[in-house]
């Protein structure tokens, strides 16, 4: 290819503009068509080298440099494009690359959670039917107990009857023995009566014998009357006897049943003599917020008593947590006893108008428009106070 003084290497083709080709912005030559040209160039014969034109000379224009110029600046753009599209691409794909890796994040706590409702699903299934199988077995039991009442019943009520018939049949022969004597006791008379020669003496004796039969008869009747009423006195006393004995054996079921359930916590009365928060455990520093603390002189219900690191605690019965009863020389709670042993039916003495309510544990704090017991009435109490702070007074009636 001839090379001409308008392209050299201070005029380079990258510094062409479309103005020297007779091109403007808005319709650049395609990059193929400059190719075609530039290939068809390349085959043609070399062109000639200019002589130097003399100074001031315009120099002449070569349509072959410039071509190779725009083709040049194209490649170049094209080449940017291409480099501008491989980093969007990889930036595409390193944000997908990140989306699957935070959606097989999400799936796989999604399958943990899953996995552990399932566990939870299942452990409270086995808890319903161990229930439910508990249920069934005491069910059970309890249909066995009133099927062996219902048949020891039916054995006594079938006892009673039998006694009943058998002291029946025995009245019965011995009714029957007391006529046939007297019948025979009759016709004897009879006999004698006919042998006497007067009708007055035969009259007399039967009247006599008569008479004695009566007697006889009527003693008779007295006897069964009598051992009737000791039978039926028999039947009433193993009535009892059984009645006790049932009553017994109930009595011995029910405290079995008693026995074998679990112990429960024993509840106990304190008295608050210095305010304190309550406890999340039995530690000093593991305050439970927020959370309304006992005054002094309130009174609270403990459950359980816990000796801790520092001090010895009880748990309160109200679910707000533990409370401490001494922690080094400061003491905040009193016992004042068990509720078996406050809560207790008391018996007024008081002469007179008997004793007037107070709203609090002061005499002279009594309770406006509130009628008093008098003797001989009965209060039953649910707690005792024994100081004299208006603060947290339980009332006890």
């Amino acid at each position: 290819m001839g090379i001409c003084n308008s392209c050299s290497d201070n005029n380079p083709g990258d510094d062409l503009s479309y103005a020297d080709h007779d091109m403007s912005p808005s319709s650049p030559p395609a990059v193929p068509e400059v190719k075609r040209q530039l290939a068809a160039q390349s085959q043609s014969p070399p062109r000639p080298v200019h002589p130097p034109k003399p100074a001031g000379a315009e120099p002449t224009e070569n349509s072959a440099c410039r071509l190779e110029g725009i083709s040049r600046k194209l490649a170049k753009e094209q080449a940017d494009k291409d480099d501008a599209e491989a980093a969007r691409v990889a930036a595409a794909e390193e944000e997908a690359a990140k989306k699957a890796a935070a959606a097989a994040k999400k799936a796989t706590e999604e399958e943990e959670a899953a996995r552990i409702a399932a566990e939870e699903a299942a452990r409270i299934a086995a808890e319903e039917e161990a229930a439910d199988k508990a249920s069934a077995e005491k069910a059970a039991e309890e249909e066995a107990a009133k099927k062996a009442a219902a048949a020891k019943a039916a054995e006594e009520e079938a006892a009673r009857k039998a006694a009943e018939e058998e002291a029946a049949r025995i009245a019965a022969e011995e009714k029957e023995a007391a006529k046939n004597a007297a019948d025979e006791r009759a016709q004897k008379a009879a006999a004698a009566a006919a042998k006497k020669a007067t009708e007055e003496e035969a009259a007399r004796i039967a009247a006599e014998e008569a008479a004695r039969i009566a007697a006889e008869e009527e003693a008779a009747d007295k006897a069964s009357a009598e051992k009737a009423a000791e039978e039926e006195a028999a039947k009433k006393a193993a009535a009892a006897k059984a009645a006790e004995e049932e009553a017994a054996r109930i009595a011995a079921e029910e405290a079995a049943k008693i026995a074998s359930k679990p112990e429960q916590p024993q509840e106990l009365l304190y008295q608050c003599v210095a305010r304190c928060r309550y406890m999340n455990s039995a530690a000093m520093d593991d305050e439970r917020q927020p959370v309304s603390s006992p005054k002094e002189g309130d009174l609270v219900i403990g459950t359980d008593v816990v000796d801790g690191e520092a001090a010895t605690f009880f748990k309160c019965k109200s679910g707000k947590g533990f409370l401490p009863l001494r922690v080094d020389e400061t003491e905040y709670f009193q016992r004042l006893g068990s509720i078996e042993e406050i809560e207790r039916d008391y018996k007024c003495v008081a002469p007179g108008k008997g004793v007037s309510y107070r709203s609090s544990p002061t005499m002279a704090n009594k309770s406006a428009g509130v009628t008093g017991p008098i003797a001989p009435q009965i209060v039953h109490t649910t707690a005792i106070c024994t100081g004299c702070h208006p603060t947290g007074w339980v009332d006890g009636c």
